[in-house]
C-alpha cells in the first residue's frame, strides 16, 4: 500500500490511533516524522489545530488503554487544494487516512489532487466504521 517506502514524513488523519509503540519501525523505512491530524481533514490548514501532532512511541504511550480519542473528529472541513497545499509546505507524501465513506471519499479526492499537479503522493486508505457503511468490508 506504501508507494513511496522512503518518503520523510507522513501523517495519519484519524478518528482514534491504532498503532501502538512497538508498531513504529519508522527506522526500518528511512521516515523522520509521523504526524497526527488534529480533527480531520480541517486539521491539516487550520491554525487552531496547529502544530501537527508528532507521533512516535512516547507520545502515543498508553492510547489503546485510555478511551476516546487522541486526534479528535470533526464533520466538514475538506478543502483539497488547501490540505494538498498544506502537505507540500509541511513535506508530507504519504497521507493515512482511517475512517468511513466519506473519509474514503475525500482521500481519493486528494490522491486526485495529487495526481493532477503530478506530486509523487500516496494516499491510502484504512477502513473504519460503525456505520457499516463500506462496501464489501464484511467480505
Amino acid at each position: 500500500m506504501m508507494l513511496y517506502m522512503n518518503s520523510p514524513r507522513f501523517c495519519i488523519v484519524s478518528l482514534d490511533v491504532w498503532v501502538k509503540p512497538d508498531d513504529f519501525a519508522i527506522d526500518n523505512y528511512s521516515v523522520d516524522t509521523i504526524y497526527g491530524i488534529r480533527n480531520g481533514y480541517r486539521g491539516f490548514y487550520d491554525p487552531q489545530y496547529m502544530p501537527y501532532k508528532v507521533l512516535n512511541p512516547k507520545t502515543i504511550e498508553g492510547v489503546h488503554q485510555r478511551g476516546g480519542t487522541l486526534l479528535g473528529s470533526s464533520r466538514g472541513g475538506f478543502d483539497r487544494k488547501r490540505i494538498i497545499d498544506a502537505c507540500i509546505k509541511s513535506g508530507i507524501n504519504q497521507i493515512y487516512v482511517i475512517g468511513g465513506d466519506g473519509t474514503h471519499r475525500g482521500a481519493r479526492e486528494l490522491a486526485d489532487e495529487a495526481k493532477v499537479r503530478g506530486l509523487k503522493m500516496t494516499v491510502v486508505g484504512i477502513p473504519k466504521t460503525i456505520d457499516n457503511d463500506i462496501a464489501l468490508i464484511d467480505k
